[in-house]
């Protein structure tokens, strides 16, 4: 059978029913992933390509309400839906690819999104969880999952590793330039393509989500940094100072706190080049810095945490048992833990209340917690822990310069967000998240390239 051309044939069909059924924004996003599914079915890889670009460079749809809260989905979603299932049709049908590569992250990340399953169907059937809501919600913190299954599965040698790579760091410049034509459009602080601020409504943009993906991006580049040629050493110290005052200017000092942690894990993990990254960290720091309004404005938000300002009040909280004084953000996040540990959590302490039950909290570990209780926490150390373990063997492993650079990159990457998500969801924000889950595929994928001369993988 002409699989091509059934495949076409298919997404004319699909595209001529969208046009006449669903609005313009919906059309175009209905022809976009089914052609993308095309291609997919016909080169699985390219669809890969497609899914890289599309991660921070899509925008959102709107579905509805659950509640109260509105329900959009992104392009991105629908993209990655299509291309998942055009690869499960091409292995089904062709047979000329492996259907599932396991890894040591696939058993605790069945577990949880088991879990995600589980704990919010409890709470739909308790009535605390309206079920479109707590439906919508468990696919989001289980989609980049897919992501890393479809890498892990679609990469098969060092040039599908390069590749992927090469469209990443397109795609972080990309998102760098918006960034910074935004930031000196309106006056406020940098945010990422099609954030919520990209239609008028600057109070519920997200810039701590592009200081999370800054750290992926970041962390990536000087492991990478630390063992490839010095022509590849300049070219990243040159992405580094290009990129930097846009994450300066998120003014996130989650993203901060991170990105210190990240450069400092990159150092420990590094075999040379130790005193090449320090000097580019401080160079990057102070160029960024000698311009008077990136100083004033970062030194300003790191003030203002503990003095506040004329829109920031100083509240009174106890933190581990001293009292301080924290602004308006600042605190929230001390109250968020309250709530969660003094009331939500010893309501259900194993399972949690479910996906969205304890309402918005900014605090990863406290959400985690009070959705889906200990167990959750549990499962999701494990997860941690075995992609920090998958890094370091693969740091171990390593034949090649490529290999060492992106181990060292995921483990400094993960110290990162890690960190970043004491004050912010960062495991669950998809920007963040399918960055990241694409880096773990390619270095469990790469760890996995035997010694033959052409790279391919066992």
């Amino acid at each position: 059978m002409n699989w091509p051309l059934a495949a076409t044939f298919l997404a004319s069909l699909a595209a001529a029913a969208a046009g006449l059924t669903l609005p313009l924004s919906w059309t175009i996003a209905a022809i976009t992933a089914v052609t993308a599914a095309a291609i997919t079915f016909v080169r699985p890889k390219a669809g890969l390509g497609l899914l890289i670009f599309s991660m921070l460079l899509s925008p959102e749809l709107g579905l509805g309400h659950a509640g109260s809260r509105p329900i959009a989905i992104r392009g991105d979603d629908i993209l990655l839906v299509m291309i998942f299932l055009a690869w499960m049709a091409h292995t089904t049908l062709k047979k000329d690819m492996t259907f599932l590569r396991t890894t040591p992250a696939h058993r605790p990340i069945f577990l949880y999104m088991a879990l995600f399953a589980v704990s919010t169907g409890i709470g739909i059937l308790r009535g605390d969880i309206l079920p479109l809501k707590g439906f919508f919600y468990v696919a989001k913190y289980s989609q980049y999952f897919f992501v890393f299954f479809l890498a892990v599965n679609l990469t098969d040698s060092r040039q599908d590793v390069q590749r992927a790579l090469r469209y990443a760091a397109i795609t972080a410049l990309l998102v760098t330039l918006y960034a910074y034509q935004y930031h000196y459009r309106t006056g406020d602080r940098t945010t990422a393509p099609f954030d919520d601020a990209l239609y008028g409504i600057r109070d519920a943009s997200e810039p701590g989500t592009l200081g999370g993906y800054y750290i992926v991006v970041f962390g990536t580049i000087m492991g990478l940094a630390t063992e490839l040629p010095t022509g590849a050493l300049l070219a990243a110290v040159g992405l580094l100072l290009f990129m930097f005052p846009a994450f300066l200017l998120t003014l996130s000092r989650a993203s901060y706190a991170g990105m210190g942690v990240c450069v400092f894990s990159v150092f420990c993990l590094a075999r040379r080049r130790k005193f090449a990254i320090a000097c580019a960290a401080c160079l990057a720091c102070g160029l960024a810095l000698c311009n008077p309004a990136i100083r004033q404005d970062t030194a300003a938000r790191i003030d203002v945490t503990f003095h506040g300002d004329k829109t920031r009040q100083l509240h009174n909280v106890n933190l581990l048992g001293y009292d301080v004084q924290l602004e308006d953000s600042a605190a929230q996040r001390v109250w968020a833990w309250d709530r969660i540990l003094n009331r939500k959590f010893p309501q259900h302490p194993l399972l949690g209340h479910g996906a969205t039950g304890i309402g918005f909290e900014d605090t990863q570990y406290g959400s985690i917690l009070g959705e889906f209780g200990l167990l959750g926490l549990l499962i999701f150390g494990w997860l941690t822990a075995s992609v920090a373990g998958m890094g370091l063997h693969a740091l171990h492993a390593a034949q090649q310069p490529l290999e060492r650079g992106l181990a060292i990159g995921l483990v400094s990457v993960l110290a990162g967000l890690l960190t970043h998500a004491f004050t912010a969801n960062t495991f669950i924000i998809i920007k963040i998240m399918e960055p990241f889950w694409l880096l773990a595929a390619l270095v469990a994928a790469i760890s996995r390239i035997n010694s033959t001369p052409d790279g391919a993988l066992t």
